[in-house]
């Protein structure tokens, strides 16, 4: 039983891939043997790894949960799930303050983890939190589940 499910989990993940969007600045390439990576076009930094990655884990994790839920449950328990994912996402970007340097620059100052940035973090925060309402909608389309 775990196979299938695995297997059903993968499409589900590859499908949501596919249909959203990379994160401001990020890039998907291929290099010399066709292997995917992921660039961003700002910091020029190169991953092997998907930039939303540990969402799009959260989200695998998400869909196995609602492949065990019964039929009857799955709309109300997605529906907690998106409305726990979107008061996350609000209370992170909560968590920035936008600063200005002396010098008339803004950057971003998380006030928990004390992290600065120059780029406003609600260009990761969206595109994680639209990831995993439109995985929220797949779950909710019973085609997608029955497959």
């Amino acid at each position: 039983a775990h196979v299938p499910m695995r297997f059903a989990i993968q499409l589900f993940l590859e499908e949501i891939v596919k249909t959203t969007r990379l994160p401001d600045h990020w890039t998907a390439a291929r290099d010399k043997n066709g292997e995917v990576y992921f660039a961003n076009t700002v910091t020029q930094e190169t991953s092997w790894t998907h930039p939303l990655e540990r969402y799009l884990k959260e989200l695998a994790e998400a869909c196995q949960a609602c492949l065990s839920q019964a039929e009857r449950q799955r709309a109300a328990w997605l529906l907690e799930l998106e409305e726990r994912w979107r008061r996350d996402a609000i209370d992170e970007r909560a968590r920035w303050r936008e600063e200005q340097d002396a010098w008339g620059h803004f950057y971003y100052y998380h006030v928990e983890s004390k992290q600065t940035t120059w780029k406003d973090p609600s260009a990761t925060i969206k595109p994680a939190l639209q990831l995993r309402l439109q995985g929220i909608r797949k779950l909710a389309d019973a085609t997608v589940i029955s497959r």
